[in-house]
């Protein structure tokens, strides 16, 4: 079935998809839309636009929130609800993302001398950072699943242990040199990144109890981070570990 009125000619930039019932107000946001610039398709049902064949392209859906009924069990809002756990899965990731993005930032800045172990135990890092995608997307396509809930967690636990391997190697680096390391610092460095292994654990620990339960222990990972860093050490001893002189490679 082809939708009510279409855009003309198909295009690789971003598109809007307009339901509606009604011809006027498709109309008028098919012009409001072409004036800047955007193309856009319509539908006049949430069944039109099930069927239609949409392209891969970054999209919009705007909405009639009381399209008629006659859909069964298959809505729009269904479809919307169905992606709910993936987006979740994502805003999660990107959350844990950044949260080790500026440790491992703060880490680097830190570091006075790089011995080549270290460059090793980075690589690691990236490689068990770059696996998070592939775990958000198990997590999210099977919610309530508990083999969804256990690999994110692995893989949350693989990112914080090879953190805190690349955080090891450093210290073990700086001591063997004389460098001079505050202790309350590195202190606070270790517990930071042990607490994501923690975190990892029980996670996968309460996956045999509920997946949901995981889910939100998973969420602990940027929230204790953000929480030690409003702390007064926290702040203090970032400060501190940025203060070194020029890298060295060894």
């Amino acid at each position: 079935m082809k939708p009510a009125a279409k855009a003309s000619g198909k295009s690789a930039g971003p598109i809007v998809y307009v339901v509606d019932d009604d011809f006027s107000v498709r109309e008028a946001l098919t012009s409001l839309i072409r004036s800047i610039d955007l193309d856009v398709e319509t539908f006049s049902s949430a069944r039109e636009f099930l069927q239609y064949r949409r392209s891969e392209v970054p999209a919009c859906l705007v909405l009639d929130v009381r399209l008629p009924t006659g859909l069964g069990q298959i809505t729009v809002a269904g479809v919307v609800r169905r992606t709910g756990p993936n987006l979740m899965a994502f805003v999660l990731s990107f959350a844990i993302v950044g949260v080790y993005w500026v440790g491992h930032h703060l880490m680097v800045r830190g570091m006075r001398v790089v011995p080549r172990s270290a460059l090793w135990a980075n690589n690691l890092f990236l490689l068990c950072i770059t696996l998070l995608p592939a775990s958000a997307a198990v997590l999210g396509g099977y919610p309530g699943q508990r083999a969804g809930a256990v690999l994110y967690g692995a893989n949350l636990g693989a990112v914080a242990g090879s953190l805190l391997l690349l955080l090891n190697v450093a210290d073990r680096c700086h001591r063997r040199l004389g460098i001079p390391q505050s202790p309350r610092v590195a202190r606070l460095g270790y517990s930071r990144t042990a607490s994501g292994v923690g975190i990892a654990g029980l996670g996968i620990g309460l996956a045999w109890v509920s997946p949901w339960a995981s889910y939100a222990v998973y969420w602990l990972t940027p929230g204790v981070y953000v929480l030690m860093q409003l702390l007064p050490s926290g702040g203090a001893a970032a400060s501190s570990r940025t203060a070194g002189g020029p890298m060295t490679n060894l």
